[in-house]
């Protein structure tokens, strides 16, 4: 799935960027929150990140209600564009009620964006990967976020 893919290192961790030498794949098993209303985006997020324990859900607000739940993820990946609640929404609301969760949160963006996500993408430090992402790309954000 190579495709168009724009990933930004995280300066919320205060920590250097990965160098594009570093291997991709994140060092442990992870437990990680695909968040997207395109069923066949989260087929590919499970399939694509085997290796780590995928929850997948269709919208924001479901993955708000497992968050308030008690479960926990060590990185969100969250489409920027969904019905209901947007990633931008989805944020915001983790920055209020979830704030330790906010950094780990990687952004997918499928690329038609308006001006306040392109802001929002522009003035937010978390790594963010374009659909259709390639996989070495997207771990490696994975890896960022962890």
């Amino acid at each position: 799935m190579n495709a168009h893919i724009r990933v930004t290192p995280s300066r919320a961790t205060g920590t250097e960027p990965v160098p594009d030498s570093t291997p991709a794949h994140v060092a442990r098993r992870a437990r990680i929150l695909a968040v997207d209303d395109e069923e066949m985006v989260l087929r590919v997020l499970k399939r694509v990140l085997r290796e780590h324990d995928v929850v997948c859900v269709p919208s924001a607000l479901q993955a708000l209600a497992l968050l308030e739940a008690g479960q926990t993820f060590d990185v969100i990946i969250s489409d920027l564009m969904m019905p209901d609640m947007t990633g931008m929404e989805f944020f915001q609301a983790l920055g209020a009620r979830f704030p330790e969760v906010q950094r780990r949160v990687v952004f997918m963006s499928g690329g038609a964006l308006t001006a306040k996500t392109a802001d929002f993408l522009r003035t937010t430090p978390n790594p963010q990967v374009d659909k259709p992402f390639d996989s070495e790309d997207l771990l490696r954000a994975l890896k960022r976020a962890i």
